[in-house]
Protein backbone atom coordinates (compact mmCIF):
# COMPACT_ATOMS: atom_id res chain seq x y z
CA UNK A 1 0.00 0.00 0.00
CA UNK A 2 3.01 2.25 0.43
CA UNK A 3 5.25 1.37 -1.74
CA UNK A 4 4.06 1.55 -4.85
CA UNK A 5 5.45 0.30 -8.64
CA UNK A 6 6.24 4.39 -9.00
CA UNK A 7 8.05 4.40 -5.21
CA UNK A 8 10.14 1.22 -6.45
CA UNK A 9 10.86 2.27 -9.90
CA UNK A 10 11.91 5.65 -8.62
CA UNK A 11 14.62 3.91 -6.03
CA UNK A 12 15.47 1.79 -8.82
CA UNK A 13 16.55 4.27 -11.66
CA UNK A 14 18.43 7.19 -8.80
CA UNK A 15 20.64 4.43 -7.30
CA UNK A 16 21.48 3.17 -10.49
CA UNK A 17 22.12 6.84 -11.85
CA UNK A 18 24.32 7.47 -8.83
CA UNK A 19 26.22 4.39 -9.22
CA UNK A 20 27.09 5.55 -12.44
CA UNK A 21 28.06 9.01 -11.37
CA UNK A 22 30.12 7.33 -8.90
CA UNK A 23 31.69 5.52 -11.18
CA UNK A 24 32.84 8.28 -13.37
CA UNK A 25 33.74 10.24 -10.44
CA UNK A 26 36.39 8.01 -9.04
CA UNK A 27 38.27 6.67 -12.37
CA UNK A 28 41.78 6.65 -10.27
CA UNK A 29 40.36 4.16 -7.26
CA UNK A 30 41.94 0.70 -7.34
CA UNK A 31 40.36 -2.05 -9.40
CA UNK A 32 40.30 -4.29 -6.18
CA UNK A 33 37.93 -1.80 -4.44
CA UNK A 34 34.40 -3.11 -4.02
CA UNK A 35 32.41 -0.22 -5.96
CA UNK A 36 34.04 -1.33 -9.05
CA UNK A 37 32.15 -4.83 -8.56
CA UNK A 38 28.64 -2.26 -8.83
CA UNK A 39 26.24 -3.37 -11.69
CA UNK A 40 22.80 -2.31 -11.97
CA UNK A 41 19.89 -2.70 -9.40
CA UNK A 42 16.04 -4.22 -10.53
CA UNK A 43 13.03 -3.93 -8.70
CA UNK A 44 13.41 -7.28 -7.17
CA UNK A 45 16.71 -6.85 -5.44
CA UNK A 46 15.41 -3.34 -4.36
CA UNK A 47 12.75 -5.15 -2.61
CA UNK A 48 15.11 -7.43 -0.88
CA UNK A 49 17.17 -4.59 0.03
CA UNK A 50 14.05 -2.77 1.73
CA UNK A 51 12.92 -6.03 3.47
CA UNK A 52 16.67 -6.19 4.83
CA UNK A 53 16.80 -2.69 6.40
CA UNK A 54 13.54 -3.37 7.70
CA UNK A 55 14.15 -6.79 9.51
CA UNK A 56 17.82 -5.00 11.20
CA UNK A 57 14.74 -3.04 12.63
CA UNK A 58 13.08 -5.07 14.06
CA UNK A 59 16.18 -7.52 15.06
CA UNK A 60 19.09 -5.61 16.62
CA UNK A 61 22.48 -6.63 16.21
CA UNK A 62 25.91 -4.74 16.90
CA UNK A 63 26.84 -4.60 13.09
CA UNK A 64 26.26 -5.33 9.95
CA UNK A 65 28.82 -8.15 9.60
CA UNK A 66 26.82 -9.81 12.16
CA UNK A 67 23.36 -10.52 9.85
CA UNK A 68 25.77 -12.54 7.48
CA UNK A 69 28.15 -14.28 10.22
CA UNK A 70 27.69 -18.26 10.54
CA UNK A 71 26.66 -18.11 13.79
CA UNK A 72 23.42 -18.05 16.35
CA UNK A 73 23.61 -14.24 15.43
CA UNK A 74 23.05 -14.65 11.70
CA UNK A 75 20.08 -14.08 9.92
CA UNK A 76 19.92 -16.88 7.27
CA UNK A 77 17.86 -15.69 4.70
CA UNK A 78 20.07 -12.75 4.40
CA UNK A 79 22.45 -14.55 2.69
CA UNK A 80 19.43 -15.98 0.03
CA UNK A 81 18.60 -12.75 -1.18
CA UNK A 82 22.68 -11.31 -1.31
CA UNK A 83 25.94 -11.50 0.08
CA UNK A 84 26.69 -9.02 2.41
CA UNK A 85 29.04 -7.03 0.20
CA UNK A 86 26.29 -6.63 -2.58
CA UNK A 87 23.80 -4.67 0.18
CA UNK A 88 26.80 -2.95 1.80
CA UNK A 89 27.18 -1.42 -1.93
CA UNK A 90 23.29 -0.96 -2.33
CA UNK A 91 23.38 0.97 1.07
CA UNK A 92 26.17 2.97 -0.45
CA UNK A 93 25.07 4.27 -3.59
CA UNK A 94 21.48 4.54 -2.82
CA UNK A 95 19.33 6.95 -3.82
CA UNK A 96 16.51 8.88 -3.91
CA UNK A 97 16.62 11.97 -6.39
CA UNK A 98 19.77 13.09 -8.94
CA UNK A 99 22.63 14.46 -7.32
CA UNK A 100 23.47 16.76 -10.46
CA UNK A 101 20.35 18.96 -10.26
CA UNK A 102 20.83 19.46 -6.13
CA UNK A 103 22.38 22.65 -4.80
CA UNK A 104 25.56 22.15 -3.09
CA UNK A 105 26.04 22.95 0.80
CA UNK A 106 26.66 26.83 0.99
CA UNK A 107 24.49 27.82 -1.68
CA UNK A 108 21.48 30.29 -1.17
CA UNK A 109 18.97 27.30 -2.31
CA UNK A 110 20.23 24.49 -0.32
CA UNK A 111 18.03 22.20 1.04
CA UNK A 112 19.75 19.72 3.68
CA UNK A 113 16.25 17.87 3.01
CA UNK A 114 16.62 17.65 -0.78
CA UNK A 115 17.74 13.89 -0.68
CA UNK A 116 15.07 12.06 0.62
CA UNK A 117 12.12 15.42 0.18
CA UNK A 118 10.68 12.64 -2.82
CA UNK A 119 9.68 10.16 -0.37
CA UNK A 120 8.23 12.65 2.52
CA UNK A 121 6.24 13.89 -0.16
CA UNK A 122 5.52 10.20 -1.21
CA UNK A 123 4.33 9.25 2.21
CA UNK A 124 1.76 12.32 2.82
CA UNK A 125 0.30 11.96 -0.48
CA UNK A 126 -0.54 7.75 0.77
CA UNK A 127 -1.82 9.27 4.06
CA UNK A 128 -3.94 11.48 3.08
CA UNK A 129 -5.37 9.25 0.43
CA UNK A 130 -5.95 6.21 3.15
CA UNK A 131 -7.63 7.70 5.78
CA UNK A 132 -10.27 10.08 7.36
CA UNK A 133 -9.04 11.55 10.87
CA UNK A 134 -11.43 11.95 13.84
CA UNK A 135 -12.42 15.52 14.40
CA UNK A 136 -9.67 15.43 17.24
CA UNK A 137 -5.95 15.90 15.88
CA UNK A 138 -2.63 16.52 17.37
CA UNK A 139 0.78 18.33 16.61
CA UNK A 140 3.64 17.90 17.85
CA UNK A 141 7.56 17.13 16.95
CA UNK A 142 8.77 13.68 16.94
CA UNK A 143 12.65 12.36 16.29
CA UNK A 144 14.33 10.20 14.03
CA UNK A 145 17.65 8.42 15.10
CA UNK A 146 20.20 9.08 12.51
CA UNK A 147 23.97 7.64 12.40
CA UNK A 148 26.09 9.39 15.02
CA UNK A 149 28.83 10.60 12.65
CA UNK A 150 26.39 12.65 10.73
CA UNK A 151 25.98 16.37 11.41
CA UNK A 152 22.19 16.44 12.08
CA UNK A 153 19.91 17.31 15.31
CA UNK A 154 21.52 16.34 18.33
CA UNK A 155 19.39 13.42 19.23
CA UNK A 156 18.21 12.61 15.86
CA UNK A 157 16.56 14.40 12.70
CA UNK A 158 13.45 16.70 14.14
CA UNK A 159 9.97 16.17 12.42
CA UNK A 160 6.78 18.37 12.97
CA UNK A 161 4.18 15.94 12.51
CA UNK A 162 -0.07 16.32 12.29
CA UNK A 163 -1.95 13.15 13.97
CA UNK A 164 -5.06 11.52 14.24
CA UNK A 165 -5.93 12.37 18.33
CA UNK A 166 -8.11 8.97 18.43
CA UNK A 167 -6.17 6.35 16.55
CA UNK A 168 -2.31 8.09 16.42
CA UNK A 169 -2.20 7.73 12.84
CA UNK A 170 -0.17 10.07 11.11
CA UNK A 171 -1.46 12.70 8.85
CA UNK A 172 1.61 14.16 7.59
CA UNK A 173 4.62 15.58 8.24
CA UNK A 174 8.24 17.44 7.04
CA UNK A 175 11.59 17.75 8.62
CA UNK A 176 13.15 21.20 10.45
CA UNK A 177 15.79 22.91 8.49
CA UNK A 178 16.30 24.75 11.11
CA UNK A 179 16.76 29.01 11.28
CA UNK A 180 18.18 29.13 7.54
CA UNK A 181 14.66 27.24 6.20
CA UNK A 182 13.28 29.49 3.43
CA UNK A 183 10.25 30.48 6.16
CA UNK A 184 12.53 32.53 8.02
CA UNK A 185 10.62 35.62 7.44
CA UNK A 186 7.37 34.09 8.39
CA UNK A 187 8.76 32.54 11.56
CA UNK A 188 10.45 36.19 12.61
CA UNK A 189 6.94 37.81 12.38
CA UNK A 190 4.56 34.99 13.44
CA UNK A 191 6.54 32.45 15.48
CA UNK A 192 7.68 29.16 14.79
CA UNK A 193 4.86 27.20 16.38
CA UNK A 194 2.44 28.98 13.78
CA UNK A 195 4.00 28.51 11.31
CA UNK A 196 4.11 25.10 11.64
CA UNK A 197 0.97 24.40 12.70
CA UNK A 198 -0.44 25.98 10.11
CA UNK A 199 1.87 24.42 7.24
CA UNK A 200 0.88 21.30 8.58
CA UNK A 201 -2.89 21.93 8.56
CA UNK A 202 -2.45 23.32 5.12
CA UNK A 203 -0.38 20.05 4.34
CA UNK A 204 -3.51 18.03 4.03
CA UNK A 205 -6.04 20.90 3.47
CA UNK A 206 -7.49 19.98 6.88
CA UNK A 207 -8.26 24.07 7.05
CA UNK A 208 -12.21 25.09 7.16
CA UNK A 209 -13.17 21.52 8.06
CA UNK A 210 -14.11 21.64 11.65
CA UNK A 211 -11.27 19.89 12.89
CA UNK A 212 -10.03 20.51 16.66
CA UNK A 213 -6.43 21.18 17.39
CA UNK A 214 -4.78 19.85 20.58
CA UNK A 215 -1.15 21.11 20.72
CA UNK A 216 1.09 22.35 23.84
CA UNK A 217 2.49 25.11 24.70
CA UNK A 218 5.40 25.16 22.38
CA UNK A 219 2.59 26.53 19.64
CA UNK A 220 -0.35 28.02 21.46
CA UNK A 221 -1.10 31.51 21.06
CA UNK A 222 -3.32 34.23 20.98
CA UNK A 223 -2.58 34.81 17.26
CA UNK A 224 -2.69 31.46 15.95
CA UNK A 225 -6.18 30.80 17.64
CA UNK A 226 -7.29 33.62 16.00
CA UNK A 227 -6.44 32.44 12.28
CA UNK A 228 -7.36 28.93 12.96
CA UNK A 229 -11.15 30.12 14.04
CA UNK A 230 -11.24 32.34 11.39
CA UNK A 231 -10.72 29.18 9.25
CA UNK A 232 -13.63 27.44 10.80
CA UNK A 233 -10.31 25.36 12.97
CA UNK A 234 -10.76 24.81 16.79
CA UNK A 235 -7.89 24.48 19.31
CA UNK A 236 -6.82 23.37 22.78
CA UNK A 237 -4.00 23.85 25.04
CA UNK A 238 -1.28 25.23 27.36
CA UNK A 239 -0.17 28.43 26.66
CA UNK A 240 2.89 30.22 28.01
CA UNK A 241 2.55 32.95 30.63
CA UNK A 242 5.03 35.46 28.72
CA UNK A 243 2.77 35.25 25.31
CA UNK A 244 1.17 38.10 23.95
CA UNK A 245 -2.26 39.43 24.49
CA UNK A 246 -2.63 37.39 28.00
CA UNK A 247 -4.58 39.06 30.84
CA UNK A 248 -2.39 40.37 33.19
CA UNK A 249 -4.80 38.51 35.57
CA UNK A 250 -3.92 35.20 34.51
CA UNK A 251 -0.37 34.93 35.77
CA UNK A 252 -0.69 36.25 38.85
CA UNK A 253 -0.79 34.24 42.38
CA UNK A 254 -3.25 31.39 42.92
CA UNK A 255 -4.33 29.52 45.90
CA UNK A 256 -4.12 25.40 45.94
CA UNK A 257 -7.41 24.52 43.90
CA UNK A 258 -8.26 27.86 42.78
CA UNK A 259 -9.78 28.23 39.00
CA UNK A 260 -9.51 31.37 37.00
CA UNK A 261 -11.73 31.88 34.23
CA UNK A 262 -11.11 34.96 31.17
CA UNK A 263 -12.81 34.90 27.68
CA UNK A 264 -12.51 37.17 25.16
CA UNK A 265 -15.09 36.93 22.19
CA UNK A 266 -14.28 33.25 21.26
CA UNK A 267 -11.35 32.10 23.11
CA UNK A 268 -11.29 30.94 26.57
CA UNK A 269 -8.71 30.74 28.86
CA UNK A 270 -9.00 28.69 32.55
CA UNK A 271 -5.78 29.61 34.66
CA UNK A 272 -5.36 27.05 37.86
CA UNK A 273 -3.16 25.73 40.20
CA UNK A 274 -2.88 22.07 40.90
CA UNK A 275 -0.34 22.13 43.62
CA UNK A 276 2.77 23.84 45.53
CA UNK A 277 5.03 22.81 42.85
CA UNK A 278 3.06 24.65 39.95
CA UNK A 279 2.11 28.04 40.56
CA UNK A 280 -0.63 28.19 37.61
CA UNK A 281 -1.33 26.59 34.81
CA UNK A 282 -3.40 27.67 31.69
CA UNK A 283 -6.05 26.02 29.37
CA UNK A 284 -6.77 27.60 26.26
CA UNK A 285 -9.44 26.95 24.05
CA UNK A 286 -11.16 28.82 21.45
CA UNK A 287 -14.48 27.36 20.63
CA UNK A 288 -17.61 27.98 19.17
CA UNK A 289 -19.48 30.98 20.57
CA UNK A 290 -22.90 29.35 21.43
CA UNK A 291 -21.11 26.48 23.26
CA UNK A 292 -19.12 29.06 24.81
CA UNK A 293 -22.06 30.55 25.94
CA UNK A 294 -23.68 27.55 27.38
CA UNK A 295 -20.13 26.59 29.20
CA UNK A 296 -19.44 29.82 31.26
CA UNK A 297 -21.85 32.32 31.04
CA UNK A 298 -23.42 31.95 34.49
CA UNK A 299 -20.23 31.02 36.38
CA UNK A 300 -17.65 33.98 35.23
CA UNK A 301 -18.30 37.67 37.03
CA UNK A 302 -17.81 40.23 34.77
CA UNK A 303 -14.95 41.92 36.37
CA UNK A 304 -12.71 39.01 35.12
CA UNK A 305 -13.22 38.90 31.36
CA UNK A 306 -10.54 40.47 29.67
CA UNK A 307 -11.48 43.00 26.62
CA UNK A 308 -11.13 42.20 23.49
CA UNK A 309 -7.80 42.05 21.51
CA UNK A 310 -7.38 44.08 18.45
Amino acid sequence: MFFTLALWNLMVAETNRYGNQFLRSQEQISPNFRVRQWRPVNVLEMKAFVAVLLEMGITRRPTIFSYWDRNSRAIPWFGNMFSRNRFQLILKLFHLVNNEKLFPPGHQNYDPCSKFIPLVEHANRLFRFHYTPHQHLSIDESLIQYLRNKKHHKWGIKCWMLCDSVVHYCLGFFCYEGAKCEEKAEIKKKGLGHVVVTKLLQLGNYLSKGYHVVIDNFFTSIALAKYLFENATYLTGTIRSNRRGLPKDITADYDIGQVKYFRSDEILLCGFRKNLKRNWCCFFQPMPLLRMKHCIEDDIPKKEKYPNQQ
